[in-house]
């Protein structure tokens, strides 16, 4: 009987230890995730604002198209992706991402030869 109290106790002690771990866990992500949440929102706003961007920087582009930055350095220094440069600022028009992804658009209706 003693050994089964012993277990209990152990399993028990285990159990606290564990949950102890998670809560510590989740302290630590609690700001991590918040900060992501936030900055998403940020990033999402502009969306639904009265008075949307015209020029986006190269990770709002990259936001936008579900690409990552590499992606679309690499679409703009091919010339898919129209961009400006103000001084020594990459922008890319918000027009650009329409006409880019009509242009996608256009190469998947037509006929394959």
């Amino acid at each position: 009987m003693d050994g089964n109290v012993n277990e209990d106790r152990q399993r028990l002690t285990l159990e606290l230890r564990l949950t102890d771990g998670v809560e510590a866990l989740a302290r630590a992500l609690a700001p991590l995730v918040a900060d992501s949440i936030v900055r998403q929102l940020r990033d999402s706003s502009d969306l639904l604002s009265a008075h949307p961007r015209l020029l986006l920087t190269v990770e709002q582009a990259a936001e936008r198209l579900a690409l990552g930055r590499t992606g679309v350095y690499a679409l703009v220094k091919s010339g898919e992706l129209a961009s400006v440069t103000i001084g020594r600022i990459r922008r890319i028009p918000a027009d650009a991402l329409d006409d880019f992804v009509r242009g996608l658009e256009s190469e998947t209706d037509e006929p394959q030869t």
